[in-house]
């Protein structure tokens, strides 16, 4: 029995050392594939590895008592909730998402126990910049006019023929290297500096042509918080330098008309947002149920299954009852974030992730999508890095 303990053991440490690895190409693989193929690399990489980690689920809970029963509180309310949607989703829909965003914690939680905060932001600059340039290539080579691109609106797919098809999906995703490198620069030499500001300005770039304004503004505001949360000598320079350029080329280049146009293009949100309070109120205490169509139809014609608002979606779903355990969930994930600087990198990103929800999000117990890599994984990332970083301290502090 002790043998088959040892290498029981033996096999969760392996399992354990192996899952961060696997985490993180799921995590690069958002650079390069599409939708399915993600999930394929999580599903190989990341959750069936995990699975022989789920033991650890009794360790956290014994830890984090009021944590997990909000979490489960959440998934279970929701997964009930399709008894009364009269949706195409089911309860076993939501348990099944459900797994899969527990694979995803355990695989967070492995991946900050090994690697700095630092370590995975270096990796998101690393890969992202690497997915940019060669775009940039794939663009140089490709049919595409730069004219169109500076005009028109495209797709990662559209643009070089493979990636991502949605363009507020590849504008949010190119955003977070811009973020990453913008939180590495201030401690570089100005030789690296020159390279980060390089890979920011592709990933810009390659966000500009998607025309996408939801990411755009949401990469905006939390760069600003970051530099007035910092307010090194460097961030003041590259918010100066950066403002003034963006200001000269928009006002001395034909590219201010382009920006203009997009500006006032239509996006009928609030149109959107007043349907989905309306249905909300008509369900306002248990909500429509998990994976309910919104079944907005707008001005132009078009029918729009979600509210492309995820908090919305949650209150639609849910209601009240649903949105109070969201909100409850989140506060207790977060309740060390605003205390705890260790995880401040993966706060700007959950941040930067939910202001892109706000206007273009779906329900977020879900299947890997947008959705994990704006909300799920910045947030369970920062509680676990942490609730690391809560424990060595308490470890090294001497007893009395």
């Amino acid at each position: 029995m002790e043998s088959l303990r040892r290498r029981a053991s033996i096999v969760l440490a392996a399992v354990h050392a192996w899952i961060p690895f696997g985490f993180l190409a799921y995590l690069g693989s958002m650079f390069f594939l599409d939708g399915s193929k993600q999930k394929t690399i999580f599903y190989l990489l990341a959750a069936l590895p995990s699975l022989a980690l789920l033991v650890r689920i009794k360790d956290l809970s014994r830890a984090e008592p009021w944590t997990m029963a909000s979490l489960l509180m959440f998934f279970t309310f929701f997964s009930v909730s399709a008894l009364w949607s009269g949706g195409d989703g089911s309860m076993s829909d939501g348990l099944r998402f459900t797994l899969y965003i527990i694979c995803l914690g355990l695989a967070a939680e492995a991946s900050v126990r090994r690697f700095s905060v630092d370590f995975i932001a270096s990796f998101i600059v690393v890969v992202g910049g690497f997915a940019a340039v060669v775009y940039w290539i794939a663009i140089a080579l490709g049919d595409v006019s730069i004219a169109r691109l500076l005009t028109e609106r495209f797709t990662l797919r559209a643009m070089v023929g493979w990636g991502g098809s949605n363009p507020i999906t590849t504008a949010v995703i190119f955003g977070l290297p811009v973020l990453a490198a913008w939180w590495l620069i201030a401690r570089q030499r100005w030789q690296l500096q020159l390279v980060l500001i390089t890979l920011m300005v592709l990933c810009l770039g390659l966000m500009f042509f998607t025309k996408s304004r939801g990411p755009i503004a949401a990469l905006c505001l939390t760069l600003l918080l970051l530099s007035l949360i910092r307010r090194s000598r460097t961030d003041i320079v590259l918010v100066s330098v950066g403002g003034f350029l963006a200001a000269s080329t928009l006002l001395f280049s034909s590219l201010g008309s382009v920006v203009a146009e997009r500006a006032a293009a239509p996006n009928y949100r609030l149109d959107i947002w007043l349907q989905a309070m309306a249905q909300f109120r008509e369900s306002w205490l248990l909500g429509a149920g998990f994976d309910h169509e919104a079944r907005i139809l707008i001005d132009n014609g078009q029918l729009l299954t979600h509210s492309h608002s995820f908090l919305f979606e949650v209150f639609r779903q849910g209601g009240l009852v649903g949105g109070g355990l969201f909100l409850l969930m989140l506060g207790l994930l977060l309740r060390r974030a605003f205390s705890q600087p260790s995880g401040l990198f993966f706060l700007l990103w959950l941040i930067y992730g939910a202001i892109c929800l706000l206007t273009n999000g779906r329900m977020v117990l879900s299947r890997p999508g947008v959705e994990w890599f704006a909300f799920w994984v910045p947030l369970l990332l920062l509680y676990f890095s942490t609730l690391v970083a809560t424990e060595r301290k308490f470890a090294s502090e001497p007893r009395s």
